[in-house]
């Protein structure tokens, strides 16, 4: 957007631009060329280019994700959670960003919204939103970390698919973490 209301031929205009990083790390580079909206686009002088490098402090990529009969976490059973069902979880996820894990701020959220109450939490969760917490007491870059938690399928048949993600409480949520159980 053109801050000044019109420039003349030979002064200086001012732009305003508003960027979204995206969520994958890397490094971009977008090009924009002016424009009088319209009716035409200015020579190839008004051309320019913004660098962008995209580096998430928290971000992680899922190992795996595995689901148990049993508390002990021995016993694996099939994703389908059952009406009235106990299953025992243990995400396993690599630490891909910046800084590493601690387990006071590394943890699995409700996803997609963010931050809602889940009608799968029960009492072993931290909250109705938040699932558990980093099972280590850190975990370095390029490290692999786990999360363990419980879910209680409610007594009565019900369609279900719930999101959760992985996120570094009071910082950001990790991309690429997202997933769904059914």
């Amino acid at each position: 957007q053109l801050l000044e209301s019109s420039i003349a031929p030979g002064e200086i205009g001012t732009f305003k631009l508003v960027l979204t990083a995206p969520r994958v790390d890397g490094v971009y580079n977008e090009k924009f060329k002016i424009l009088a909206e319209d009716r035409q686009w200015m020579s190839d002088s008004a051309t320019f280019s913004i660098g962008i490098t995209v580096s998430n402090p928290y971000n992680a990529t899922i190992n795996s994700i595995n689901a148990y009969s049993d508390s002990s976490r021995t016993t694996p059973t099939n994703f389908r959670i059952k009406t009235g069902s106990t299953t025992y979880w243990r995400l396993s996820a690599k630490n891909i960003g910046a800084n590493s894990w601690n387990q006071s701020t590394a943890k699995l959220g409700t996803a997609n919204p963010r931050d809602r109450t889940s009608s799968l939490s029960n009492d072993s969760w931290l909250s109705g939103a938040r699932v558990t917490r980093l099972s280590q007491s850190s975990v370095a870059k390029n490290a692999s970390g786990t999360f363990d938690y419980i879910i209680e399928a409610p007594d009565t048949e019900q369609s279900l698919n719930e999101y959760f993600a992985l996120l570094s409480e009071g910082s950001s949520w990790m991309p690429n973490s997202t997933f769904s159980v059914r």
